[in-house]
Parts: structure tokens; C-alpha cells; sequence
């Protein structure tokens, strides 16, 4: 892959704060992870956010940013950060946990272009005990608040062991609750979740029933439903379903997901505990070119070598994050695929 030609991305990902309210299952933030020690002290000021955020706007066609944490809404001066880009004129995500949707916690972040939170099921213990907190009245409550503001967003739905049948039945909650779109994730794996594959893990015919009725979901509401956390075409024939748009990972291109942590470490994307360098220090284009990344563009699992050239372009073995997080490297499988292996079948055929 030539690197110099890789475009550069016009979307990051900001961690404005690593405090949570919640304790969720399928949670990987590398701060919360046993197998690493990720740096959590302290968080920027606003002034120094504004630097950071001034010197990527000379650097990168920076459009949008996505503020995330832990809890977005745990950060007093949130409103102040969604201001600034607002008057950058940058679009803006809170992803949120959305127990703090509060009109008043709305009615500040006005500027945000959209949320994300999170709806496990319409069964309150299920959700509750996916989000290891009593959450669900309070996500509930927010989208009733966000959709009084006529503030525009999206659910997200993480399909585990627990809830995978649940799909449908809390999509349909949340669109009578005003969401405009459904971010549909089988769980990934990786940091504090690593601990719970076993109880949470799901398997490839429950995730193939979940894209059956997403696809049923989506033609007869005509909601926009996404799966952003890849779904190899070796085990399962994404083709088949037309109104499900399906990612894979843009490999520190156009389309990344470059996270910025709360005191400015760069990392490759979120679901990454690897520090590229501090954006307080080094230049994001500089960072951008770091070995680390390079390694993570090019190299994949050698039995991925066997796909066509066109899939194998497009998927590059899924999450290579995962397969870093769970077996330390690129090369190996990532976990959806170690662990159905005996599913696999190897596809010659573009699947778009």
C-alpha cells in the first residue's frame, strides 16, 4: 500500500473524559482493560482542546468529530466544547450512555448535530444488567427529551449471547421514540469486555439472524441501519442484504476513526490502546505516518491472502484492533473469526 496516497481523514474521535456512570459488559476503553496500563490522569482545558482543534483544522479536511469519554455529559464544560465546534463550523456527535439527557443537558449541547446512546433491549433487567446499571428508565426518559427538542439521533444496539433476540421488538421502541437511525454492532472484543467473550460473545448464526430481520426492519420502516463493526464475507454473505450498509475499517484513511484521549494521546482509532504521540507535542501529520500505523495498514492474517483480491481489499480480516487487543497482532485472527473458524468459507466474488 502506498502511504503517501492515503487520503487523510476528515472525521476524529474525542475522548473528553474517562469518568462513567455506568460499567457496561461490552465496554472496551483501554483505560478500563487488566491487560494494559493506559494513562488516565487529568483531562485538558478548554484553551488547550481549542489549540489541538486549531492546529487539525490546518492539517487535515477536518468536517466532524465525535465526543465520546466515558460519559460525555460527566464533563461540566461539554456545552463549552460543542459551542466551539459549532462556531468552527463542525458537525458534532455526542455519544453518549444517555442516562444525562436531561432538557437542560440538550438545550446546552444544542449545537451537537446528532446523538448516539444506547437501547440493549426493550426488556429493562436485560438492558440494566448489559449496562451493569439501573439505566434503562433514564435512556428512555432521553430519548423522550431529545425528541421534545427535535434533536436528531440514533440508537445503538450491541448484539451479545444476552439480548440478539431482542432486536427487533427494541427497534421498534426506539423508532416510537423518535430515532432516526440504528447503529447496529455485534460486540467487539477487546479491553475490559475480554473477560466476558464467553457469557457475551455472539455466535455467526445469531448475528445472521439479527441481519434477516434488520433487513426487514429497514424496508418496511425505511430507517437507516448500519453495521460499522465489520462482518467477514467468509462468514456470512453480506451481499444478501440490501438495505443493511455494512463498514469495514478504513485503515487510517478518509473515513478513520483517529481518537484524541482527554489529555491529547492519538491513538489509531478507539477501539486501539496503542499511543501514537501527544497532539500537545507532535503534529497529527507526523503521527499519521508512524510505524505503528503503517503496520496496521498493511499487515492482516495470512489465510485472509486467500480471498479475492476485491474482498480481501475491502476487509482486510475485520478488526484488526480486536485481533491487537485479544492476541497482540495484526496477523492473527480477530476473535469473531478465531473463534469460527469452522465457519469459514472462503468467498471469490465481490460481496457489494
Amino acid at each position: 500500500m502506498d502511504q503517501s496516497s492515503l487520503p487523510l481523514p476528515n472525521h476524529v474521535v474525542f475522548e473528553v473524559t474517562t469518568a462513567c456512570n455506568c460499567d457496561c459488559l461490552y465496554c472496551y476503553t483501554p483505560w478500563k482493560s487488566s491487560r494494559n496500563c493506559y494513562p488516565t490522569n487529568g483531562q485538558m482545558e478548554l484553551p488547550e482542546i481549542i489549540r489541538i482543534f486549531e492546529g487539525l483544522k490546518t492539517e487535515i479536511p477536518l468536517e466532524s468529530v465525535a465526543l465520546s469519554g466515558g460519559e460525555p455529559f460527566l464533563r461540566p464544560d461539554l456545552y463549552k466544547i460543542v459551542s466551539y465546534l459549532w462556531s468552527r463550523h463542525l458537525g458534532v456527535v455526542i455519544v453518549t450512555n444517555g442516562t444525562l439527557l436531561t432538557e437542560e443537558n440538550i438545550d446546552r449541547t444544542s449545537g451537537a448535530t446528532n446523538y448516539e446512546l444506547p437501547l440493549l433491549s426493550y426488556r429493562k433487567e436485560i438492558h440494566n444488567q448489559m449496562m451493569n446499571a439501573d439505566s434503562f428508565d433514564r435512556i428512555k426518559q432521553g430519548m423522550k427529551n431529545l425528541d421534545k427538542a427535535g434533536a436528531k439521533f440514533a440508537i445503538a444496539f450491541i448484539a451479545t449471547k444476552l439480548n440478539y433476540k431482542d432486536l427487533e421488538t427494541t427497534i421498534q421502541l426506539a423508532i416510537a421514540r423518535g430515532a432516526m437511525g440504528v447503529l447496529y454492532n455485534r460486540m467487539n472484543a477487546g479491553g475490559w469486555n475480554y473477560q466476558y467473550l464467553s457469557q457475551l460473545f455472539p455466535t455467526v448464526s445469531m448475528i445472521k439472524e439479527n441481519l434477516e430481520t434488520l433487513e426487514e426492519i429497514a424496508s418496511k420502516y425505511k430507517i437507516p441501519i448500519s453495521c460499522s463493526i465489520p462482518i467477514q464475507p467468509c462468514l456470512i454473505d453480506i451481499s444478501q442484504y440490501k438495505h443493511v450498509h455494512f463498514g469495514f475499517c478504513p485503515l487510517g484513511g478518509k473515513n478513520s476513526y483517529f481518537t484524541i484521549d482527554p489529555v491529547g494521546n492519538l491513538r489509531v482509532c478507539n477501539h486501539s490502546s496503542f499511543i501514537l504521540g501527544n497532539l500537545r507535542e507532535t503534529s497529527f501529520i507526523e503521527l499519521f505516518h508512524h510505524p505503528y500505523v503503517q503496520e496496521f495498514r498493511t499487515l492482516m492474517p495470512d489465510g485472509c491472502r486467500s480471498c479475492a483480491a476485491k474482498i480481501r481489499d475491502q476487509c482486510h480480516g475485520g478488526c484488526k484492533m480486536a485481533a491487537e487487543e485479544c492476541y497482540e497482532s495484526f496477523k492473527d485472527y480477530e476473535p469473531f473469526v478465531q473463534l469460527n473458524l469452522n465457519e469459514r468459507v472462503i468467498p471469490q466474488e465481490s460481496t457489494e
